[in-house]
């Protein structure tokens, strides 16, 4: 293919770019016998190695002392203004205090210069947020463990991360190779989705130090390692700002690099970056991949003009096959997003359902997330329904939680754009839910043959409860002389139900039997007395439906009946959503089954 100036002039302009940045990235490698290859991912990677091997050194040669962190340490926690109000927050860096992220802890090197992310004076002062010094040493305990930091400038952290502080440089400079080696997984794990402690394991955990002449020994040795990973960080800062304003001038042709002779090896250390290892530079550009993925997007709207559209897709998908991003697995991805749907406050199950839902894609379509386009999960979704043959239901339920995942992956910088955004509402047909009437109501009273089975009918009946919420319910959640409870919906979110005066008889003459020890309002018959769980009751219901002839009866059906009744004898909708406990009003519509007799006679009084 022949190649235009235009082309010609990108891929000089990338030259120049990359060549800025691995010039950066070397300079300070004379006579340190470093792997090269090594410090295109992290300069500093080999210095901090030193000095967690002098660091080893030092607590094998004298006697340590073991207390708790915040026994040596001053150690305090970040905060997070609040996310809705956007005063708080800033882009850029100019007069504003840094905000360190896990994320950007992740992207950095030993020595923490930037963010993505800066919090205005005013909200470090609003909202009492303490200050890291310069030196102090981060360290991250919530989602991702065990990343560690230390301050090149003040700066303030998030909630995730603890900042050590100490008036003694020494002690700092020890704890830096002490955190890196450090075995979190002894701490142990407060979060069942992924590695996680709190602030007070954090202040608690054991650390050992050695005696003063060790330390002082040790510090008169890292000293000079740390002030050389500084510069590193700051002269490989500089020069990316640098790369960062000449490509958008260089792209745009406001600077002719025409007639630049470029040299074959501009530094005597980038043997390892000729032409023949293009993909093995690239790998080491970025960190996180978003880089990466600008810089294809870049090349392809520029060869988009001199392209069919065959060749324009099959050039995309070359060059995010040969440039893909390896530091993020996918299960490792896949643990932070559910991560956030727990800290949201998803529950188990739903939590559960993600996951399988979303190892069932991965599996089926078996690329990584940065190359999965609209197409694939088009197609991925036209054979699940046809192989399972999948209702519409289940199909819309499937988008629905692809489209959840893409979009944080989106919002958290893994990918630019969603494939799922061109993915739309799976339409799905109207079906008229079975609702039990009232002579099937009674028909299950009768065929209950003991008072618990009679008063959970009722409570379903009457209250319109979730099984969940019902299963969790405890005695003390009864009011019975207010004829209501509180029950704990999803999110954890609490509201009080109300039942009727035959409920309450039928609940006062079950728990009138009630001789054991047992918190749950419904347990077994049996002498174990233990709380009935979401499949007994359900297993229950069926049984009284079938010895009562009423077919199909399930929890669920007794919160339709309800929320239908209620809007045909004339309560408000936004009534019954309260009830309910909806989030939203379309929820309570789609649960209610408004009778037509009663539209027909809406439409006598209103309308004629």
């Amino acid at each position: 293919m022949r190649l235009t100036s235009l082309s010609m002039k990108w891929i000089v302009a990338v030259k120049v770019a990359i060549g800025l940045l691995f010039v950066s990235m070397r300079r300070r490698q004379d006579g340190l016998n470093a792997c090269p290859r090594q410090l295109l991912t992290q300069p500093n990677d080999y210095l901090a190695d030193m000095i967690v091997a002098l660091q080893e050194n030092a607590a094998a040669r004298g006697s340590t002392t073991e207390r708790r962190a915040d026994e040596f340490f001053s150690i305090h926690i970040g905060k997070t203004p609040p996310r809705k109000q956007n005063e708080w927050f800033s882009l850029k860096n100019a007069s504003n205090v840094i905000w360190m992220s896990i994320k950007d802890m992740g992207q950095a090197d030993a020595y923490l210069i930037t963010s993505s992310e800066y919090l205005t004076n005013e909200a470090v002062e609003r909202f009492n947020i303490r200050r890291c010094p310069p030196g102090s040493i981060l360290l991250s305990f919530k989602l991702t463990v065990g990343r560690v930091g230390i301050a090149a400038d003040e700066m303030v952290t998030n909630e995730a991360i603890a900042c050590f502080t100490s008036d003694d440089p020494r002690r700092l400079a020890y704890l830096y190779p002490l955190l890196l080696a450090y075995d979190y997984g002894s701490l142990g794990n407060t979060s069942s989705i992924a590695n996680a402690v709190n602030s007070k394991v954090i202040k608690a955990m054991p650390l050992q130090l050695p005696d003063d002449g060790v330390l002082d020994e040790f510090y008169n040795n890292a000293k000079p390692i740390y002030d050389l990973m500084l510069s590193n960080t700051k002269e490989k800062s500089a020069l990316e700002q640098t790369r960062d304003a000449l490509l958008p001038k260089l792209m745009s042709g406001e600077i002719d690099v025409s007639e630049v002779q470029l040299p074959t090896r501009p530094n005597n250390h980038l043997a390892c970056c000729s032409a023949s290892q293009p993909t093995e530079c690239f790998h080491r550009l970025s960190s996180k991949g978003i880089v990466m993925e600008t810089a294809i997007n870049l090349v392809l709207a520029q060869m988009q003009p001199i392209l069919d559209s065959s060749q324009f897709k099959r050039l995309g998908e070359a060059l995010r096959f040969a440039f893909a991003p390896t530091h993020e697995s996918t299960t490792d991805l896949l643990h932070l997003f559910l991560t956030a749907k727990e800290v949201e406050g998803c529950s188990i199950r739903t939590i559960a359902y993600y996951e399988s839902t979303i190892r069932r894609m991965v599996e089926t379509v078996a690329k990584p997330y940065t190359q999965i386009e609209s197409d694939d999960l088009r197609r991925y979704l036209s054979d699940y329904e046809n192989t399972r043959d999948a209702g519409k239901v289940t199909i819309d339920n499937i988008r629905r939680i692809l489209s959840s995942f893409f979009s944080w992956l989106e919002d958290e910088d893994y990918i630019v754009k969603s494939p799922m955004r061109r993915i739309h509402k799976v339409k799905t047909a109207t079906l008229a839910k079975e609702v039990l009437s009232d002579e099937e109501l009674e028909a299950l009273r009768d065929g209950c043959d003991n008072v618990r089975d009679l008063a959970i009918v009722d409570m379903l009946a009457t209250t319109g409860m979730r099984v969940g919420e019902l299963v969790r319910l405890d005695i003390a959640d009864i009011n019975l002389q207010e004829r209501e409870c509180i029950v704990t919906g999803k999110g954890s979110k609490q509201r009080p139900v109300y039942f009727d005066a035959r409920a309450k008889l039928h609940l006062q003459a079950y728990l009138n039997t009630r001789d054991d020890d047992c918190a749950a309002l419904f347990v077994s018959l049996d002498s174990s007395a233990t709380r009935l769980s979401i499949g007994g009751i359900e297993s229950r219901l069926r049984h009284i439906g079938r010895s009562a002839g009423v077919g199909r009866v399930h929890p669920h059906k007794f919160r339709r009946t309800l929320a239908t009744r209620a809007i045909d004898k004339g309560m408000p909708v936004e009534q019954v959503q309260k009830l309910l406990g909806h989030a939203r009003i379309d929820s309570t519509m789609h649960y209610a089954m408004v009778n037509q007799s009663n539209v027909k006679a809406s439409h006598r009084k209103y309308l004629e």
